[in-house]
Formats: structure tokens, sequence, C-alpha cells
């Protein structure tokens, strides 16, 4: 029998990565939650079943539990996230929905679904936001000091429960939609512009199809429990670190986007959020090998037809 895989977020840079790349293997029966645009209105693919879910609704338990009933997950992966460019301090609304969807929301899906199929395992993506960036190299036991609202939303979502693992790391990758993320704003530029690279910002997150296989992974030899009882909170790390400028270098080399990158050091202090892992030991892999990876998988799955 298939396992069943519910992804929160199926339309975003993340949860359509995952869906898609699960289906693809054709070994799970994936559903989707979508809000506005459903996935397959976006591109080509077949999900069990797709369900408009707002995480920000007064009805979010009502309408939760409905799904949960009706689909009977195995699994679900929470990819719903208010990112940093729509966490504005200064906007009481901004400051209103992230807490909802990051901190609030994530706490409602562990106890709705406890409370259904307590067998059901839920895992979320959880950021590197969490740190001030003045140390890198951070570790699961390291102090959270996050900066802005989002940081602190998303430390407030971090769930610490049985049926509950966040998986702590930064995503690049490819968008259907809002495309605002640093690899479709490479995209966007001709053939000939220049564009900018920061050498004081250090990164050595994974793309999103790294993230996909590793939910493959969890999902088909039944890690959960391995990962868990290390703690509720884990940190993927599996890439080798580069700066922006470096990492912008790489995705211009990979995808042959002809862009002119040009290195950029400002008078601010150095940001370095990479993380390190206190509990998991992977094979660490040159960044470029990861973006090679993503272009080739892109390709595959056909991801923006």
């Amino acid at each position: 029998m298939k396992k069943r895989v519910l992804v929160f977020g199926s339309n975003g840079m993340l949860g359509a990565m995952v869906s898609k790349y699960l289906v693809a293997r054709t070994d799970f029966e994936v559903a989707g939650t979508y809000h506005k645009n459903s996935l397959s209105a976006l591109t080509e693919i077949e999900l069990a079943n797709e369900y408009n879910f707002d995480a920000s609704s007064m009805a979010v338990g009502h309408d939760l539990d409905g799904i949960l009933r009706e689909f009977r997950p195995d699994y679900i992966v929470n990819c719903i996230g208010i990112i940093n460019r729509y966490c504005n301090t200064g906007k009481s609304a901004d400051v209103l929905r992230a807490t909802q969807i990051n901190s609030v929301f994530p706490h409602f899906l562990s106890s709705i679904t406890n409370g259904q199929n307590k067998n059901t395992r839920i895992l979320q993506i959880a950021t590197d936001c969490v740190y001030d960036g003045s140390d890198g190299f951070y570790t699961e036991d390291a102090r959270q000091a996050a900066l802005d609202v989002y940081g602190k939303s998303k430390s407030l979502g971090e769930v610490d429960a049985s049926n509950f693992l966040n998986i702590r790391c930064s995503i690049i990758g490819p968008e259907l939609e809002h495309k605002t993320s640093l690899l479709e704003w490479c995209f966007s530029h001709a053939k000939g512009s220049e564009v900018n690279g920061y050498l004081h910002h250090y990164w050595n997150g994974v793309t999103t199809l790294q993230f996909a296989q590793l939910c493959d992974k969890i999902f088909r030899e039944d890690l959960f429990s391995f990962y868990h009882e290390k703690f509720h909170t884990v940190h993927y790390v599996i890439n080798q670190p580069v700066n922006k400028f470096e990492l912008v270098e790489l995705i211009n080399e990979v995808f042959h986007l002809g862009l002119v990158v040009k290195p950029v050091s400002q008078p601010q202090p150095t940001i370095n959020r990479t993380l390190a892992s206190a509990f998991l030991q992977n094979d660490i892999q040159p960044m470029r090998n990861a973006i090679f990876e993503l272009k080739k998988e892109m390709d595959y799955l056909n991801f923006y037809g």
C-alpha cells in the first residue's frame, strides 16, 4: 500500500518541489493544500486531492480537521510560511499574519493531527534566521537570537511534540508563482546583465530538491524516529559553505545565464548564518553539485510545465 503524504503549501517554492518530486517517484499517494491557485492549475501534475486552505483563517481548526479526516495522511510536510520580505515590522497586518501562520498554525497542526491519528508524522522546515548571523556554524543547541519578525515568528513555530520534526535549513529553488527568490531573481535578468554578488554573506543551505529527497528518504526508510530521538529540531547540512557572490556565480554557470556577476563587499557586518549539526554527520558536497542536480531535476520534472 502506498504511503499517503499531505503537503501543506503545495503551490509554494518548497511545496511544489516536494509534491512534484514525490509524485514523479510514484511510490506515494500525494495530496496538497493551496491558497488561491492550486498546484494543478500552475503545472501539469496529478495529485490525489487538492484542498483550498488558509492557515490564517478563523476557521483553520475546522478546515484542518476536515482535510485530515478525508485524506488520512501517514505523513505531513508543512511548507506553509510567510517569508522575510512579507514580515514588515512596521505593518501590524504583516506581524499578525506572520504570527498566525509561522507561529500558531504549526501548533494547531500538531495538536489536531495527534488527536485524529497518533501515528501520523509531521515534517516542517525551520529557518536559519532564528540566529543573528554574527557567529556562523550554529548547532541545534545554539542560543536563538532572531533579529526580526520572521525569525521570531518561525522560532515560536518550532513545535516540540512526539509527532513533529523541525528540519532547519535555508533553501533555494524555482518558483511557479511569485518568483521572488534568489534563483528566480537570477533568471529574471537578461543575458549580459550585471548583477551584484555579496562577499560578506555566507550560506550553506540546501536546494528544494535536496529537501524533497530528505522527505522521500524519511518516508521510505521510516526514519522519523531516528531523527526525532536526536532532538525535535535537526539541522540539515550537506553542502559546503559559499558566499552569495559564489552562489550567484554557480547559478550563472550551471544554468548558462550569461550574467556578469560583480563581487560586492559593503561596509557592514558579515552575515554568517551557516549551520552545523551536533547530531547528524552527513557527507558534505560542493555547492556546485547541489545546483547542478537541481537543474537536472528541474529538466526531468519539466518543472514549469
